[in-house]
């Protein structure tokens, strides 16, 4: 890229070439810049970023497909992971059946064993009076 005196007028000399202090002469390169830089860009430069894009762009979709395939295989375990789920739900729910019914066995239990003591302790007592009625009878 080559500048010439003519591309930036009167402007133009070493002071042109160095770092602006002032924002107001960004306004002096800018021009003389871009003009430069699209004489540069010729239809060779623009077909071979066509093709560097392109393959890059390739490289990308052939990047999703792998992703893709890694979204398929981790869906599969997930999958796989829920049958497990289910089938572990349907133990507990078999387990909660059978453990509820063997409550209500241990529950009949202690109501039998309940009306036992109840009625133990009923004739006990019972006794315990009759006994007593006996003694204070003898007594008298």
């Amino acid at each position: 890229m080559k500048l010439h005196a003519a591309q930036f007028g009167e402007r133009f000399g070493p002071e042109m070439l160095r770092s602006p202090r002032d924002t107001t002469q960004l306004l002096v390169y800018c021009p003389g810049i871009m003009e430069a830089m699209r004489q540069s860009w010729s239809d060779d430069r623009l077909d071979e970023l066509n093709r560097r894009l392109d393959a890059g762009f390739q490289r990308v979709d052939a990047r999703f497909a792998g992703v893709d395939g890694q979204f398929k295989r981790i869906d599969g375990q997930f999958e796989r992971v829920d049958r497990q789920f289910e089938r572990v739900d349907r133990q507990l729910a078999e387990l909660r059946a059978e453990m509820n019914i063997r409550f209500e066995h241990v529950d009949a239990r202690f109501d039998a064993l309940n009306r036992t003591i109840m009625q133990v302790g009923g004739g006990l007592i019972g006794t315990l009076i009759d006994t007593c009625g006996a003694l204070v009878g003898i007594q008298l």
